[in-house]
């Protein structure tokens, strides 16, 4: 049996198709009205779509992708993190106690 490939890809090209797999999705959701019917959001459309096509290429013994996640995670979480306690107010950290 042949070895698989592995395709790793960077950071920055992580985070560039994650931003194509959303505009594919929003593409997606114009054409096809039933996915705005059901309110399914742009990411998870274009992603399923790109998981899909992922997991094709896996099972299809061309190629598994690796990607290199971890660096973009810890910048999300981080501005996740940093807008939800520039939101809090002194009040609201009163009403929510110890």
């Amino acid at each position: 049996m042949e070895e698989l490939k592995v395709l790793k890809i960077d950071m920055f090209t992580t985070l560039m198709l994650a931003v194509l797999a959303i505009y594919f999705g929003d593409f997606l959701r114009k054409k096809i009205p039933v996915l705005v019917k059901y309110c399914l959001p742009a990411s998870v459309v274009g992603g399923t779509v790109f998981a899909l096509i992922s997991l094709g290429l896996y099972e299809a013994n061309i190629v598994q992708l690796e990607f290199d996640y971890k660096s973009v995670n810890q910048l999300f979480y981080c501005i996740f993190f940093a807008a939800s306690g520039a939101a809090a107010s002194m009040a609201l950290l009163k009403k929510g106690g110890k």
